[in-house]
């Protein structure tokens, strides 16, 4: 009897553990039932979160190079897909190195249909080379070099000998600056007498359409980065400081700052081989 008990015993402690251990083992899992689908293997998907209506996707940076720029998407169907894309090039973060970790947070609703699957699409590299759907690359690349341009045309905008003094020439400033472009053709337009090595606005303009899109957003992005600097400047209190003073030493620091994106443009333009591409 005494050793019937110790084996009924020993079965029942046994089926607790595996009961018990089968949640235990669900709510271990990093990725949230999330399944990464690599179309590059620079980029490794560590860990999900879900927090107030939004994921929050944990990457590390595992290419052992230093990445720039990146995009993930949401549903296979490139029709009826989210794509996200982020970029570092014209930020302080400028990238993350080999072994960099990174969060990308998006709304809940932007992943709906997706089954749980993010595709891990492209990546960019120091030197310009990428990884992954040859799409995603142009989109990427497109972007930035909308990015570039318009920040190429702000410089020029700038440097002109025309004075930006008083509330007239900031109002001025943000005039020539120009609205947002709200298709290719403007944003193209507004930059087509912009050079930067190795770069033809010409060429760009034969791609595809879904890509010139994303060469309108890179302008669109550079030219609100100005005008909402000069909207933030004009909301500026009055100050015991001089008011002229002030506007001069604001716009000599936007000198600097597109001086500085300027040359890091040229740089990384002439690094690239083949233009474009």
């Amino acid at each position: 009897m005494f050793e019937r008990f110790v084996v009924c015993r020993a079965v029942l402690i046994l089926m607790l553990i595996v009961s018990s251990g089968l949640p235990a083992a669900a709510r271990q899992d990093p990725l949230k039932g999330w399944k990464p689908v690599a179309q590059t293997r620079a980029l490794s998907l560590t860990a999900v979160e879900e927090s107030g209506g939004r994921f929050i996707f944990h990457f590390k940076n595992v290419s052992g190079r230093t990445i720039t720029a990146f995009a993930v998407s949401f549903n296979s169907d490139r029709e009826n897909t989210t794509n996200l894309f982020e970029d570092w090039f014209d930020s302080e973060q400028s990238g993350h190195a080999h072994g960099g970790e990174f969060q990308l947070s998006v709304l809940a609703e932007e992943t709906a249909g997706s089954g749980k699957q993010i595709r891990i699409s492209a990546v960019m590299f120091e030197d310009g080379a990428g990884e992954g759907s040859a799409y995603h690359l142009d989109s990427l690349r497109f972007r930035r070099f909308g990015h570039m341009l318009e920040n190429e045309r702000i410089l020029a905008i700038l440097s002109s000998k025309d004075s930006y003094a008083g509330a007239a020439g900031i109002a001025a400033l943000a005039q020539k600056a120009g609205r947002l472009p709200d298709r290719p053709a403007d944003a193209f337009a507004s930059v087509e007498r912009i050079s930067l090595p190795g770069v033809s606005v010409g060429e760009l303009r034969r791609a595809e359409e879904g890509v010139l899109a994303h060469f309108m957003q890179g302008v669109r992005n550079a030219r609100f980065n100005l005008l909402r600097k000069v909207e933030d400047f004009r909301k500026l209190p009055a100050v015991s400081r001089d008011k002229e003073a002030a506007q001069a030493d604001f716009i000599s620091q936007l000198k600097k700052s597109y001086g500085e994106k300027s040359r890091r443009n040229h740089a990384f333009c002439e690094r690239l081989k083949g233009g474009i591409r």
